[in-house]
């Protein structure tokens, strides 16, 4: 007796490809694991015929490989056609992103939102190939209204390749509560016609699947190691993909970038504090979290500036968290004396060796500038050397403009007459 019948109006190569597929998406068969063609025609008492006809559909969806006196074999996951197909997909799909937000109507938004509801219930449910399947189709109505038949061609393509991707890289601890925030940051998009957005949140969304899978080679390991000895050492190679670092930084900085374009809308530049500025855009961090910060993309970044060492103790340190919110609690400011303020003099004095008195100001630059007349009152002398350059190339750090501006315009900063 078969396992399996097939429904009077589904035809049989179908059902044999869909249930294949099932089984791939879900994990019941293993990425290199064989697919005998006598064992699937017996399970849905066929010949063979429909079996091979149903394998050459998955083959072209990426999820099987066929060989001459090999067989069928669910595919491995590569390292190299995962970075090669994503980086494609990253710099190709967004622009039929944000070419669709101002041509699609409020009722494809509407079936947008529909879709990623069911997705998250079916994904907490533990139906991975019903969520799979409707985020593939969420993801074809993002590009429904771009005009752009040939680009369209070339995604359809790349996203055949990637379904095992995307299911090994959902099963990963809690990416797909990012998946469905970012997808609802993308509808929110759609919604208020910003393609420049939709456009840096799509490329966000799919570049976090190759950097969530990249950084785990285990994935990539074979699970049976005899079963690739006829196939072609290069396939296995893990390989590298050579980016220039200003590509890269762009490739994986989106979000800072979408978020400094919007800054340049309220700061010069983007930013008040010059330091931290450099081309083509600073980083946007999010957060930090001990020795740790975190951009808008989600990167980690090791903190080693620590906000000019005034951090020795790392981000959201306990300690200085529960004094601070102990603080607050009394009040945020005053405008006056206030305990703690003569608490922390009488701290630093102590610990400071000369220090006699302790004055508090804004910012280092207010400091040096009460400093520079503090000391010229006490030694009478009206003249102030400055450093300005530690190398004909270089100005020195304390100069009035940071070293990227002292010759060269700064982002948003108006020049008049070729003077600052």
């Amino acid at each position: 007796m078969p396992e399996e019948a097939a429904p009077a109006d589904v035809p049989l190569t179908e059902l044999v490809r869909q249930a294949l597929r099932d089984d791939i998406v879900s994990g019941r068969l293993r990425p290199g694991e064989r697919i005998v063609q006598d064992s699937v025609a017996k399970r849905f008492g066929t010949s063979r015929i429909p079996v091979r006809e149903a394998l050459r559909h998955l083959a072209s969806e990426g999820l099987v490989t066929l060989a001459p006196d090999v067989g069928a074999r669910v595919a491995r996951l590569n390292p190299g056609e995962l970075i090669e197909v994503y980086l494609m997909r990253e710099a190709l799909e967004p622009i039929a992103v944000a070419q669709s937000v101002p041509l699609i109507d409020e009722g494809i938004i509407a079936e947008m939102r529909s879709l990623n509801e069911e997705g998250e219930a079916r994904a907490a449910a533990g139906d991975m190939t019903g969520f799979l399947d409707l985020d593939r189709r969420f993801h074809e109505l993002t590009f429904s209204g771009a005009e752009l038949p040939r680009l369209r061609r070339v995604i359809d393509s790349l996203a055949d390749t990637t379904t095992q991707y995307r299911r090994v890289y959902s099963l990963l601890p809690d990416r797909l509560a990012i998946s469905h925030a970012e997808h609802r940051l993308l509808i929110d998009a759609f919604e208020r016609r910003a393609p420049d957005d939709a456009a840096a949140v799509h490329r966000l969304h799919t570049s976090r699947t190759r950097r969530g899978l990249t950084h785990r080679p285990e994935i990539f390991a074979d699970p049976d190691p005899e079963a690739t000895k006829g196939e072609h050492r290069s396939r296995r190679r893990v390989t590298t993909t050579q980016v220039p670092i200003a590509e890269a930084y762009l490739a994986r900085t989106p979000a800072s970038q979408a978020m400094m374009r919007r800054a340049q809308q309220a700061m010069p530049g983007g930013s008040t504090r010059t330091v931290g500025w450099f081309p083509p855009y600073p980083v946007v961090f999010d957060h930090g979290d001990g020795p740790f910060l975190y951009d808008l993309d989600g990167r980690e970044y090791v903190d080693l500036f620590g906000n000019g060492l005034s951090l020795i103790h790392g981000h959201r340190y306990p300690p200085i968290r529960q004094a601070a919110e102990a603080v607050l609690a009394r009040g945020t400011a005053w405008s006056g004396a206030s305990v703690p303020q003569i608490e922390f003099a009488e701290l630093l004095r102590d610990r400071i060796p000369g220090a006699d008195l302790v004055r508090f100001a804004n910012t280092g630059t207010e400091a040096a500038m009460l400093a520079v007349k503090l000391a010229r009152r006490a030694t009478g002398r009206p003249g102030v050397l400055k450093a300005w350059a530690a190398s004909p190339a270089r100005p020195g750090r304390h100069s009035w403009l940071p070293p990227r501006c002292a010759r060269a315009p700064c982002p948003g900063v108006p020049t008049v007459g070729g003077a600052r």
